[in-house]
């Protein structure tokens, strides 16, 4: 009778192929991969940003909101009497476009809804429009970024249909538009979607929703299209392992945060 026998380079291999896959895999409470070169992860003073231009006719409804980094160690090193101190409120903030030179000068304001926010009243962006965020503190490096604001979304005339408790429509995609949020709204829904325009061509979208609004009651769509900053921003992805290392999303420079653009539309049923 013949005995099966097994060569001992083939041991070796096979137990070199297990090591290596036990060194490369990591299991969920172990971290996750780290960058292959060194990261400078020194504090550096710098703005921390979200500003907004929104294309929707009303005023003041475009804002920036502006605080600065921080380290944790400050909290722990708070007296019992110090207030922590987040929020910047003496910056110097300009929005200019690059077709309509004008340099609007966005001031501090506390505002019922959005907090310490900067915003001008006779500011109003123009579809198409490149525009560029100076921001300005003696303590601070400047902040800059730019945004080209995208079209306010349309629907296809044609393509609208209300029956019963259903609602479809195609929206018009464009190239300036990067990404949509699209809400369904009625006292009994909150309904969002999202598509990412990946192929960056004018077309369009079909929409489909069903709500639960009684006899009476008015339905509205609400549609945001963002620009290439905010659908970059919006979309960065989260690492769900723990101490996974992922850079900062953020599209400005000298500093943190996003400055975007959106075209704002809204509809509402019955009309």
């Amino acid at each position: 009778m013949k005995t099966a026998t097994i060569n001992k380079w083939t041991l070796y291999v096979v137990g070199m192929l297990l090591t290596l896959s036990a060194w490369t895999c990591s299991l969920p409470h172990e971290p996750g991969p780290q960058p292959s070169t060194i990261v400078n992860t020194g504090f550096n003073p710098a703005l921390n940003v979200l500003g907004i231009l929104r294309l929707d006719g009303e005023p003041k409804s475009s804002y920036i909101y502006i605080e600065r980094a921080y380290r944790y160690q400050e909290l722990d090193d708070l007296g019992p009497e110090e207030a922590f101190i987040l929020i910047v409120s003496d910056a110097t903030v300009h929005v200019q476009g690059l077709g309509d030179t004008t340099s609007y000068v966005f001031t501090y304001e506390v505002d019922s809804l959005r907090g310490e926010v900067y915003t001008d009243s006779t500011f109003f962006p123009v579809a198409g429009e490149t525009y560029t965020l100076t921001i300005t503190h003696p303590d601070f490096p400047t902040l800059t970024d730019t945004t080209t604001v995208p079209i306010q979304p349309t629907l296809r005339g044609d393509s609208i249909g209300v029956f019963g408790q259903s609602i479809f429509f195609g929206l018009q995609t464009t190239s300036d538009t990067y990404m949509y949020d699209v809400y369904l709204l009625s006292p009994e829904d909150s309904i969002r979607r999202r598509i990412v325009n990946y192929d960056g061509e004018d077309g369009e979208e079909p929409f489909f929703f069903e709500h639960s609004a009684g006899p009476g009651d008015t339905v509205a769509v609400h549609i945001y299209g963002y620009d290439a900053n905010f659908k970059e921003y919006l979309t960065a992805s989260i690492p769900l392992k723990p101490q996974t290392y992922t850079e900062t999303i953020t599209t400005v420079t000298g500093g943190f945060g996003v400055f975007g653009s959106v075209g704002v539309a809204k509809f509402t049923w019955p009309r």
